[in-house]
């Protein structure tokens, strides 16, 4: 568990990490899920608060750590899509207009098939 306490976004998509001591950390290049311990890119909310969420940066929530991330995410598509098929899940969680649904849809279930 990391000691990360606060995060805000800071210039040129960095992410601006403080710990319980008030020192800053920046977190700088990747991709938005690595600059805010979010693999799903989950966005604030109820489910982000109930997992420790710190911040919000990029619209989407931060957290202190990744495992605290991938456990929101895991939240995310047990509680809000875990009765959608793959299709419905897709076009509600990574909507056309910002995604390439149909490479997420065929990835999904080509992994189904194992």
């Amino acid at each position: 568990m990391s000691n990360f306490i606060k995060a805000e976004q800071g210039l040129y998509h960095a992410v601006i990490y403080s710990d319980k001591s008030g020192k800053y950390f920046r977190f700088s290049g990747g991709t938005w899920a690595w600059r805010n311990h979010n693999p799903g890119n989950i966005r604030p909310g109820k489910i982000s608060k109930r997992n420790g969420q710190i911040g919000v940066a990029g619209s989407f929530a931060v957290f202190s750590d990744y495992k605290s991330g991938h456990q929101a995410l895991l939240d995310a598509l047990r509680t809000t899509f875990g009765n959608m098929s793959i299709d419905q899940l897709v076009a509600q969680y990574a909507p056309a207009h910002e995604n390439n649904t149909a490479m997420y849809k065929k990835f999904i279930h080509k992994k189904q098939e194992f």
